[in-house]
C-alpha cells in the first residue's frame, strides 16, 4: 500500500469585484479606414463577417471541465475546438455581439503572484487570440456579458493591503479591452466594501446584471443583495446562504443547499421573481461518488437560453449535459446527448461509500464528518473476490481511523461551536489497468483538523489480478535494495539541477554540491519513498516540506521503468 499526501490541485476562488451598468444608449465606437486603399479595412472586414456568420447561430456559450461549449438555435449542446495555452486554467467565458470570448490563469506553480491572467477571442478553428495579459497587480479577474457589451473587472491589493477594482470594456470594432473609467469609480467604491462573496470573505462577488442592477452577497447573513449604481440595495434574497447563477429580467436564479451543508450535499436549484417574492425549485442535485466529478453538479455550466436552462449534471459513469424547460414548473431535467466526461474506470468496477455526521450534543453543530469510498472490482477482472476482500479491508480500516478521529475531536466542540468542524474525505481518483495483469487502484483524500489547511493525501493500490496479491516496488524490481536507491538519488539530482534554481525545491539545495545534496536528502530518498506506476515510469512523490516549501506542492521525480528492468 501506499499511503501518502498528495498533490491534489488546490485552486484559491477569490471572485474578482465587478460593476453593473445601465447599458441603454451605449454605442460601440466605429472603425475608421487609415489605409490608403481600404485594402486592409475591406480584407479586416470580410474576416468579421465571415466570424459573425460562424457564430451566427451561437447562443451562449458555457464552461464545464475546462472545455468550451456552445448552446445553439435549435437547443444543442456541442463542444468548441477551443484549445488552451498548456497547463492554462478557464476561468469564464461568454458570447459579446457574435464573438466568443474566454479568460483564463497560467499559473505560476511556485510563484502564485506570478500568474498569467488573460483574456483572449475564440477563433471557429479553435485558436485563441489574446487580447489582454496581465502578471503583476493582479490577483483575480471575472468575465461577463450583457446584451452585446462584454467586461472584464480585475482585483488587486496596493501597498498598504488594500483591495481595488478596474473595469474592462470589450471594444469589438478594435478587438481588444479598453478601461471603463465610470464603471470602474462605482466598482472600487467604499460603499461596496461591506459586501463580500459569502465563502471566503475577501472581496465583494458582482457580476454585471442585465438592467443596472449588481448582485452582492452581504458577508454577515450571507444574502443576496441587488445593488443599484449608488451602492443601495434595491432586492434583498430572502433566502441565507444563497449562491447567485445568473439575474434574466425578473428572475434571480439562484443554489442553495437542500437542508444543511453536508458530506453528502443535495443542492437546490431556484428561481425568484424579485417583482413578486415568487420562489421555486427548478431542479434538484447530488453530488455522486468519485473525486473526478464536477464541483457541483447542477450548477456547473448553468446557462439560461430562451424558455430552457442547460447544465451538467452526473450520470452514473459519465457527467452529461442536460436541460429543463423552465416555463413548466413539473418539468424534469432531459439528456442533451452530449457528455462532459465520461470515466473508464467503471469499466473496471463500481463505487460504493459510508458517510456520517457526529454533532455535539448541547449544540447540535456538526463538529465532525467523513465521506469514504470503496471500489468494488468487477467480477470480470481475474480475482476480483481475492481483490474485492482486500478492498473492504482498506475501506474498514479508513472507516476506524476516521470513527476514531471523531471521538478524539468531540471533546474540542462541545462547548464552543464557532470552530470549523473536521472533516475527512477519501474518494477514488480512478482505476485501471497497467499492461495485462495489474490492477491500480487510486484514491484522493484530504483530512481538516484546524488551521490554515488540511492535509491533502494519496492512496494507491497495485494488484496482481493473476494472484489477486497487493505488489509493490520491492515485489517488481530485481536489483538490490542499493541499486535502486542510487538510481532514485540520481533521478532527484538531475531534477534539482534541471530546476536551475526556478524555486521548486528548497533555496539552497541550489547551492549545495551533489555530496551535500546525498546527505542532506538520504532519509528521502530511497526504496521505501512513496511512489506509483505509470505504463512506463516509476514516480517517486515527496510530501510537501520534504523537499521543498509547501507551496511547491508534492514533488514527483520520474524513473523509467526501463531503468528498473520493469515491463508491464
Amino acid at each position: 500500500m501506499k499511503n501518502k499526501f498528495c498533490a491534489k490541485t488546490m485552486t484559491v476562488l477569490l471572485a474578482a469585484s465587478m460593476l453593473a451598468a445601465l447599458l441603454t444608449g451605449c454605442e460601440k465606437a466605429e472603425t475608421l479606414n487609415t489605409s490608403g486603399d481600404g485594402t486592409e479595412s475591406a480584407a479586416a472586414d470580410a474576416a468579421d463577417t465571415a466570424d459573425t456568420q460562424a457564430t451566427s447561430d451561437v447562443q451562449a456559450v458555457a464552461l464545464s471541465s475546462g472545455k468550451l461549449y456552445t448552446i445553439m438555435a435549435d437547443g444543442s449542446v456541442a463542444e468548441h475546438a477551443m484549445r488552451l495555452p498548456q497547463d492554462a486554467r478557464a476561468e469564464g467565458a461568454c458570447l459579446a455581439d457574435g464573438d466568443i470570448l474566454i479568460c483564463y490563469v497560467e499559473e505560476d506553480p511556485v510563484d502564485y503572484s506570478n500568474s498569467n491572467y488573460a483574456v483572449a477571442k475564440v477563433s471557429e478553428d479553435g485558436s485563441v487570440n489574446e487580447i489582454f495579459s496581465k502578471k503583476e497587480d493582479i490577483s483575480s479577474g471575472t468575465l461577463t456579458a450583457a446584451g452585446d457589451k462584454a467586461y472584464y473587472c480585475y482585483n488587486y491589493y496596493d501597498l498598504e493591503s488594500n483591495s481595488h477594482e478596474v473595469v474592462l470594456e470589450y471594444d469589438r470594432s478594435q478587438g481588444t479591452l479598453v478601461e471603463a473609467p465610470d464603471m470602474t469609480e462605482h466598482a472600487d467604491a467604499d460603499e461596496l466594501d461591506n459586501y463580500y462573496n459569502a465563502g471566503y470573505g475577501l472581496t465583494p462577488d458582482i457580476e454585471i446584471a442585465k438592467y443596472g442592477y449588481m448582485p452582492m452577497v452581504d458577508f454577515d447573513n450571507s444574502q443576496i443583495n441587488l445593488m443599484d449604481l449608488e451602492g443601495n440595495a434595491q432586492y434583498t434574497l430572502p433566502v441565507d446562504g444563497a449562491n447567485f447563477l445568473d439575474l434574466i429580467g425578473d428572475d434571480l436564479y439562484y443554489y442553495t443547499y437542500a437542508g444543511e451543508e453536508t458530506v453528502d450535499p443535495v443542492y437546490e436549484i431556484r428561481v425568484c421573481n424579485i417583482t413578486n417574492d415568487e420562489n421555486r425549485v427548478i431542479y434538484m442535485a447530488q453530488t455522486g461518488n468519485g473525486a473526478f466529478r464536477t464541483d457541483i453538479p447542477g450548477v456547473e455550466g448553468f446557462t439560461v437560453v430562451g424558455d430552457n436552462a442547460y447544465f451538467v449534471l452526473e450520470d452514473e459513469t459519465s457527467d452529461e449535459w442536460y436541460k429543463i424547460t423552465l416555463l413548466d414548473g413539473d418539468a424534469e431535467p432531459e439528456k442533451c446527448g452530449l457528455a462532459v466526461n465520461e470515466y473508464e474506470c467503471f469499466d473496471l468496477g463500481s463505487i460504493e461509500s459510508g458517510s456520517r455526521e457526529f454533532r455535539t450534543e448541547n449544540t447540535d453543530c456538526i463538529y465532525y464528518s467523513y465521506h469514504i469510498e470503496k471500489f468494488v472490482v468487477d467480477s470480470s477482472v481475474n480475482n476480483a473476490d481475492g481483490i474485492n476482500a482486500k478492498l473492504d479491508e482498506i475501506f474498514a480500516n479508513n472507516v476506524k481511523e476516521a470513527e476514531d478521529d471523531a471521538a478524539s475531536n468531540a471533546e474540542y466542540y462541545v462547548e464552543d461551536d464557532g470552530i470549523p468542524a473536521s472533516s475527512t474525505e477519501v474518494k477514488l481518483s480512478d482505476a485501471k489497468l497497467l499492461g495485462d495483469k495489474y490492477l491500480q487502484v487510486e484514491y484522493s483524500g484530504y483530512v481538516y483538523s484546524g488551521g490554515a489547511h488540511g492535509t491533502p493525501y494519496h492512496l494507491i493500490y497495485d494488484f496482481d489480478t493473476e494472484t489477486g496479491d497487493e505488489v509493490t516496488i520491492k515485489d517488481l524490481y530485481t536489483g538490490t535494495e542499493e541499486e535502486f536507491n542510487e538510481i532514485a538519488m540520481n533521478a532527484v539530482l538531475a531534477q534539482i539541477h534541471a530546476d536551475n534554481g526556478q524555486g521548486q525545491f528548497y533555496p539552497e539545495y541550489y547551492e549545495m554540491t551533489d555530496e551535500e545534496l546525498r546527505e542532506t536528502i538520504a532519509d528521502y530518498v530511497n526504496i521505501d519513498t512513496v511512489g506509483f506506476f505509470t505504463e512506463d515510469a516509476y514516480v517517486l512523490e515527496f510530501d510537501p516540506y520534504l523537499l521543498g516549501a509547501y507551496a511547491s506542492g508534492f514533488i514527483t521525480v520520474e524513473i523509467p521503468l526501463e531503468d528498473l528492468g520493469i515491463t508491464f
